[in-house]
């Protein structure tokens, strides 16, 4: 009976050692899934606080027809300058002691004619057609607090507390 206490003895002492090697192994596990939930749960939050920013270029050819109505009579005022730049080419006949002398003549003409007036423009129905370029960079801000993403983060975040106090 004493070669089985000798044989079992050092059983026993492995058997422990085993043991606290398993319960050590266990608790680090269990201190790096807290550590690994802290950053869960904080990143969750972090995530709740963010925005996404980004820039919607527009480069489009916009086709525009539309009728406007008139109801009523409407002058439009013109006030503008309408510059004339040319040339006449023309005869002058010459007398000079009794003799009749065809010559022609270039005459430069350089003007800037004011024109300032009322345009009627009768009730009606005015058809317009015409394509407007749009060419534009548009800044989008979402804030991920005000999308219902938040919602599901706040309610994950919320979890993940409670699990983290379960360990």
């Amino acid at each position: 009976m004493k070669w089985i206490t000798i044989l079992l003895i050092p059983l026993v002492i492995l058997s422990l050692l085993l043991n606290w090697l398993i319960l050590w192994q266990w608790q680090n596990a269990r201190l790096a899934l807290q550590e690994a939930l802290d950053a869960a749960i904080e990143g969750v939050s972090d995530l709740r606080q963010e925005r996404i920013e980004l820039e919607l270029a527009i480069d489009q050819e916009i086709p525009l027809q539309a009728d406007i109505l008139l109801s009523q009579p409407l002058e439009v005022p013109i006030s503008t300058t309408i510059p004339i730049s040319t040339t006449f080419d023309t005869a002058v006949n010459l007398t000079l002691q009794g003799v009749v002398v065809p010559v022609e003549v270039a005459i430069p003409v350089n003007l800037q004619v004011p024109l300032k007036t009322q345009v009627p423009v009768d009730a009606g129905l005015f058809p317009i057609s015409t394509t407007v370029a749009l060419h534009t960079r548009l800044p989008i801000v979402i804030e991920i607090g005000d999308t219902p993403l938040a919602d599901y983060l706040l309610r994950l975040q919320q979890e993940l507390i409670l699990l983290r106090a379960g360990l």
